[in-house]
């Protein structure tokens, strides 16, 4: 609704002979001055920041890693100390019969197929690092599989050869498997292959074997 405006006589009077409507224009002049206002009003909210509204989390979303849970059944896969035949020079290899039991601990048949990896430190130039030495089992030259449903409570021996690089001839090294090994693998979860209920014990004992 537009806002009524009355003027005395005598500013009346003097209005009409000017030929102005001084009361039109007050009237202009508010209405100009209330326009203004709503724009700033308007301008200023517009300019407000928004504020994030915060979601409220009503259900804590768990996460689970498929390692141990208590009361779950799982395997769990343990290698035990390597045993050796003696090594044969052969070209510019070593060749060391080995072989290694493999056994389910847990209480579930593994899911998947695994690898068996032979491990050994005690190189000439860096004797603390672990390196991976070829572990031949037919056709499987450097990683030997126990395929999937490895059943819990079972074990297996796995037999092969060791194939040593002539260049580690003299040397005395530290041998040890690793079942479920990533070894050479790539963007491969921490368990591996199969989740177990100890990811701790799948490397057994060192072994001390000379090289001729």
């Amino acid at each position: 609704m537009k806002s009524m405006f009355f003027c005395s006589p005598v500013v009346f009077a003097s209005a009409l002979v000017l030929g102005l409507s001084a009361c039109g224009l007050d009237a202009e002049r508010d209405a100009s001055e209330s326009a203004l206002g709503e724009l700033a009003t308007e301008a200023a909210v517009a300019e407000r920041p928004m504020r994030p509204i915060p979601f409220p989390t009503l259900f804590p979303i768990p996460t689970f890693a498929p390692t141990a849970f208590p009361g779950f059944r799982q395997a769990d896969l343990v290698a035990q100390a390597f045993v050796f035949g003696a090594p044969v020079r052969s070209g510019t290899t070593i060749r060391v019969p080995a072989s290694v039991v493999i056994r389910n601990a847990g209480t579930l048949a593994a899911g998947s197929l695994f690898k068996i990896a032979a491990l050994y430190t005690g190189h000439p130039l860096t004797p603390g690092t672990t390196f991976t030495v070829a572990f031949r089992v037919g056709a499987e030259f450097w990683y030997p599989l126990i395929p999937t449903g490895f059943a819990a409570g079972t074990s297996r021996t796995v037999s092969g050869t060791l194939i040593f690089p002539e260049q580690l001839s003299g040397t005395t090294l530290r041998v040890r498997a690793a079942a479920d090994s990533c070894s050479g693998d790539e963007f491969m979860p921490t368990f591996c292959r199969v989740a177990e209920s100890n990811e701790s014990n799948n490397e057994g004992v060192g072994v001390s074997l000379r090289l001729p």
